[in-house]
C-alpha cells in the first residue's frame, strides 16, 4: 500500500516517513524501519472510502436527559456533602429544571448542537484554552523499543483498516486529524488547522536536525513517493549542511506557556521570511527530528530516560530545542538508538497515535526495496528565520522555562507482572474496570456542556453552576488530582503524559495477557504528590485485590 500519497493527503497512514542516511551502511533494523511500505501507490479515494467506510452509519454522540443527569449529579454528590448543603443544591436543580426555565433551555441549545455535530463533547476547548506550555501539561509521548544502534551513520542510514470493538466499527475522524495538523498559538485560546484537508496538501515532511529545520519533498515531480535510497541522499545533504550552531534555536519557543508564545509568534508572522516558515512546518505531513546523543546511563534507567526524551527533549543544552510543539505528530530517533514520538493532544487522542505506533513498529520488521529514479533529486529547503533582539529575548526565556519544566518533571514506572488481562477474564471481570475505579464522566461531561451553551448564547450562568455552595460541594467532587488512561499497545511501546495540573498525577497504563505497564507522573516540587509512593501504591492495590478474587 502506498504511504506517501496517503501522508501528504491527510488520510489515515500506515506509517510516517521514517529516514535513513546510506543505504549501502545503515544498519539492516533501520533500513527495515525506513522501508516501511514506501515504494506501491494507492489512490486517495480508495484509502478515504476504506477507512470512512462506516463513518456515516455510525450512531452521533448522545445527549442525556436533563432529568437523567440532575438526578445522576445528586446521587453523586450525597456522601459528599453535608444535609444542609445537599439542601440547597436541591433547591438549585429543582430551579434549573423547571419548564422554560433557563435549564431547558441549555437543554434545547445542546440538543441542536448534536444534532449538527458528529460529537458535541469534542467541541469544548480544554485543550486550547489551557495557558500552561504544551510540553509535559498537554503533549502525549510514546516510548518505542530502542533500536540497535548507536552512532550518526546508524540514525541516518497499505491502508489503513477501519478500528473495531466488540464486532462494531469505531469512529475514524480523528485519523484524517493525525497529519498535516498544527495547532496555533493566541493569545487567550489555541487553534488548530488541519491542512490535510485542503485542495494541495502539503508535499514535504519537516526534519528537525540541529535544532534547525528542513522541508524535505517526499514525492518525485511524477507523483511517485521517493525511495528509500532517495530519502538517504537527500537525508546526507541535510546532514551535512546543519553542521553551524549559531543559528538561533526557534523551535524552543513552542514550549512557552501559551500566552508568551502567542505574543512571540504575532511578532514572528509580521516578517515574510519568518512567516513563510512558519507556514511550511505547519503545512507538513510531519516533523521528524533527528536528536543528539543523550547522557548514557545504565540498562535499568534506560526505559525512564526515553520517555523524558520524548516527553520534553532533556533541556535546552540537548534536545528540546530540536523539536516544534505544536505539530500534531513528531517522530524522534536518537543517535544512540532512542525512538519515540510526541503527539499533540490537542489534535488526537493517545489511542489514536498509538494505533500508528503499533503499525510502524510492525513495519520494521518488513522490508521491500525498488530501484531509485535517476532523476536529479531537489535540495532540502532550510528554514530561515529573522530574530529580532525581542524574540532573542524570548528564546532564552524559553530556554529557562524548558529547563524548569525538565528538573521538575517525574515518571515512575510499573512493571507489574503477577497477572494481567487473561486473570482477570478468566475472573469474569473486564479488566480496564477493575483497574479504573473512576467517577462516570459522563454526568460531568453533560454539565459541561450546558455551561458552553450558556456561554455560547450569552445566558447568565445559572446559579447551580456559581452558587457558592454549589462551587464549593463541585470542587470536593470534580477537583480530580488523577488523570488515567489505557493506551493499548500491541508492540511494547510505553504510552506517557504529564500531568495536566500542576497539582495532579497521570497515569497512562497498558494491559497486557499476563502483565500490566503503568506510567505515572507529576512535578516533583508539588510536595503533595509523589509518582513512586503511587507507584507503590497501586502495584501493592492490585495485589491486595488479587487475594480477594
Amino acid at each position: 500500500m502506498s504511504l506517501l500519497p496517503v501522508l501528504a493527503a491527510g488520510i489515515s497512514p500506515p506509517g510516517p516517513p521514517l529516514l535513513a542516511a546510506a543505504q549501502h551502511t545503515m544498519h539492516p533494523t533501520l533500513w527495515r524501519l525506513l522501508s516501511c511500505h514506501l515504494m506501491k501507490t494507492v489512490s486517495r479515494t480508495w484509502v478515504n472510502g476504506r477507512c470512512l467506510t462506516y463513518q456515516q452509519a455510525l450512531p452521533t454522540q448522545p445527549v442525556p436527559t436533563l432529568q437523567h443527569t440532575c438526578e445522576r449529579y445528586l446521587i453523586l454528590l450525597e456522601p459528599f456533602v453535608e444535609v444542609d448543603e445537599l439542601k440547597r443544591t436541591k433547591q438549585l436543580v429543582q430551579e434549573f429544571l423547571k419548564p422554560g426555565g433557563v435549564g431547558e433551555k441549555l437543554q434545547k441549545g445542546l440538543e441542536r448542537k448534536a444534532h449538527n455535530t458528529d460529537n458535541w463533547v469534542s467541541l469544548t476547548t480544554d485543550y486550547l484554552d489551557n495557558r500552561l506550555p504544551v510540553v509535559a501539561y498537554s503533549n502525549n509521548s510514546g516510548s518505542f523499543p530502542r533500536m540497535d544502534f548507536r552512532d550518526e551513520e546508524g540514525q541516518i542510514s497499505e491502508a489503513l483498516p477501519v478500528d473495531y470493538l466488540g464486532g462494531k466499527p469505531l469512529c475514524m475522524k480523528q485519523y484524517s486529524q493525525m497529519l498535516s495538523s498544527c495547532r496555533i498559538p493566541g493569545l487567550e485560546t489555541d487553534s488548530v488547522v488541519f491542512h490535510g484537508k485542503t485542495s494541495y496538501p502539503s508535499r514535504c515532511i519537516t526534519l528537525a536536525y540541529n535544532s534547525q529545520f528542513f522541508m524535505l519533498e517526499v514525492y518525485n515531480s511524477d507523483g511517485t513517493p521517493l525511495t528509500v535510497h532517495q530519502l538517504c541522499v537527500q537525508l546526507e545533504r541535510i546532514c551535512s549542511s546543519s553542521l553551524e550552531t549559531s543559528t538561533e534555536p526557534v523551535g524552543i519557543l513552542t514550549s512557552l506557556n501559551r500566552d508568551s508564545w502567542s505574543k512571540c509568534y504575532d511578532r514572528l508572522i509580521q516578517d515574510k521570511t519568518n512567516k513563510e516558515a512558519l507556514s511550511a512546518i505547519q503545512r507538513s505531513i510531519c516533523v521528524v527530528c533527528l536528536d543528539k546523543a543523550m547522557p548514557q546511563v545504565p540498562d535499568d534507567m534506560y526505559t525512564r530516560c526515553n520517555v523524558l526524551q520524548m516527553m520534553h527533549g532533556g533541556g535546552s543544552q540537548w534536545n528540546s530545542a530540536n523539536r516544534w510543539f505544536d505539530k500534531s505528530l513528531q517522530f524522534i530517533i536518537g543517535e544512540d538508538g532512542a525512538f519515540g514520538n510526541n503527539v499533540s493532544h490537542s489534535c488526537l487522542d493517545g489511542t489514536i497515535g498509538m494505533a500508528l505506533t503499533d503499525y510502524v513498529l510492525a513495519s520494521i520488521k518488513k522490508l521491500e526495496i525498488m530501484e531509485s529514479s535517476t532523476v536529479p533529486l531537489p535540495t532540502p529547503q532550510k528554514l530561515h528565520f529573522n530574530i529580532t533582539a525581542d524574540i532573542k529575548k524570548a528564546i532564552e526565556e524559553a530556554k529557562r522555562s524548558i529547563d524548569k519544566i525538565v528538573q521538575d518533571l517525574d515518571f515512575s514506572i510499573l512493571s507489574f507482572n503477577h497477572y494481567g488481562k487473561n486473570f482477570l477474564k478468566a475472573n469474569k471481570m473486564s479488566p480496564d474496570a477493575f483497574i479504573q475505579m473512576a467517577i462516570q464522566l459522563t454526568v460531568f461531561g453533560h454539565f459541561l456542556g450546558l455551561q458552553h451553551q450558556a456561554t455560547e448564547k450569552n445566558i447568565p450562568m445559572p446559579d447551580i453552576f456559581t452558587d457558592e455552595a454549589s462551587v464549593k460541594i463541585s470542587g470536593k467532587v470534580f477537583d480530580y488530582r488523577l488523570a488515567t488512561s489505557q493506551v493499548p499497545s500491541k508492540s511494547g511501546c510505553l504510552p506517557c503524559a504529564g500531568p495536566y495540573q500542576y497539582k495532579t498525577y497521570d497515569i497512562c497504563y497498558t494491559l497486557l495477557k499476563d502483565d500490566m505497564t503503568f506510567v505515572v507522573s507529576a512535578f516533583k516540587t508539588n510536595t503533595e504528590n509523589n509518582s513512586e509512593e503511587l507507584k507503590k501504591a497501586v502495584e501493592d492495590a492490585l495485589l491486595d485485590m488479587r487475594t480477594i478474587l
